[in-house]
This record gives structure tokens, C-alpha cells and sequence, in this order.
């Protein structure tokens, strides 16, 4: 059963912190899509400047939960950080405190999924999950962040200004370009971000 008490959002080092072997600490850890990572670069950068990121490329099969584990190895990366999934992109300017909001993303079938928006994380709790004799991996992902989230901040298509979905590899333009206008940020697959990357050049990357 849901909880029914708004929990607070954890504090997450917003970069400004210095580590003593490997310098600024990195505090927003951005995921992308082979070939997108100078896309999400730039964007990341122009929306959420004044934070220390890390862009990683991946693959759509490879889940956040099979990322997890090469961020707790990285000592580049903060104890607390934020990850945000591939294709994820920020339609106007965001705040670091914004990424630590609960979000989820419902889609038109009112399904939960943890891993389309940023998400904070801490290593400590990380680990002491991973060395439970209960570790799935298969729900692991749901399991660290449904306690840690609460009653989270509900994102759909349909309803408020969150987020649009663009899945497929032929979105309609005027839905997308209301997005840019209206959105907080667009969750994209590799086929949608593809298929919207020229526009997002000629919006959100314009002088």
C-alpha cells in the first residue's frame, strides 16, 4: 500500500563540493544514448548551468538498475547524486533542487515507471540494498525508490505540465513543439530522440 505521508526529499550535493583525488566532485549524472552524448551535453549544460554533470552513454536495453553499480565505483560521483535516464530532456531551465523532487512517470494505462525521469540516489543506501539477500533486479529499481519517493509528484501526458512522451520514431511536430512551449521536459526513446533532435537543435540549442 502506498504511503500516505509526503516523505523529504534527500539532500543531494549540488557540485559544489571538491574531492581530493579526482578534483570537482560530480553531482548529476546524465545518461545517453549512443551518438546523443554531445546532444545532451549541450543541453544539459544550457538548462542546468552551474552543476557539476557526467554524460554516459548507454543503450535502450540497458536498464538504470545495470548502471548503478559502475556509479557506486566511480569516485568521480558524489555520495549523493542525481541520475537522469536517457532521452530525458529539460525543455526550459531546471534547478538543481527541481531534480531532487519525487517524480514518476504514469502512462496512458496509469503504469508507475521509476526510470524515465531524474531520480536521486545515495551510494551508502545503494550498497546495503545490493548486499541483501532479498536483492531482485528484476523490481530493484521500484523497491529503492518507491519508499524513498512517497507520495511522488505524478507525471503524465494527459494531465498537467510535466512531461511528453515522444516513443516513437515519427512523433507529431506540433505536439512536440508544444511540448518545448509548455513541457518541463520531454522523455524521449532513442527512436523519438533521433527523430526529434534536428528541432530541438533549432529550439532549444538556439542562440
Amino acid at each position: 500500500m502506498e504511503e500516505n505521508m509526503v516523505k523529504e526529499s534527500p539532500a543531494v550535493d549540488n557540485g559544489t563540493e571538491t574531492g581530493t583525488d579526482t578534483g570537482t566532485v560530480v553531482s548529476v549524472v546524465i545518461l545517453a544514448y549512443e551518438g546523443t552524448e554531445e546532444l545532451m551535453q549541450k543541453i544539459w549544460d544550457k538548462m542546468l548551468p552551474g552543476v557539476v554533470k557526467k554524460v554516459m552513454p548507454t543503450t535502450p536495453e540497458t536498464s538504470l538498475i545495470q548502471v548503478l553499480p559502475r556509479l557506486l565505483a566511480d569516485n568521480e560521483v558524489a555520495d549523493k547524486f542525481i541520475l537522469v535516464p536517457a532521452g530525458c530532456i529539460p525543455c526550459a531551465p531546471v534547478s538543481f533542487e527541481e531534480l531532487c523532487a519525487p517524480l514518476v512517470y504514469v502512462d496512458g494505462q496509469g503504469r508507475r515507471h521509476y526510470d524515465r525521469l531524474p531520480s536521486a540516489f545515495d551510494k551508502h543506501e545503494l550498497v546495503t540494498r545490493f548486499l541483501d539477500d532479498n536483492y531482485d533486479p528484476e523490481n530493484e529499481l521500484e523497491s529503492i525508490l518507491k519508499p524513498k519517493l512517497g507520495r511522488a509528484i505524478e507525471g503524465s501526458y494527459k494531465e498537467g505540465n510535466l512531461l511528453t512522451p515522444v516513443l516513437r520514431g515519427n512523433p507529431c511536430e506540433h505536439i512536440v513543439m508544444e511540448a518545448l512551449v509548455r513541457k518541463k521536459y520531454l522523455i524521449c526513446s532513442a527512436a523519438g530522440l533521433t527523430a526529434v533532435t534536428q528541432l530541438l537543435q533549432k529550439t532549444l540549442l538556439a542562440e
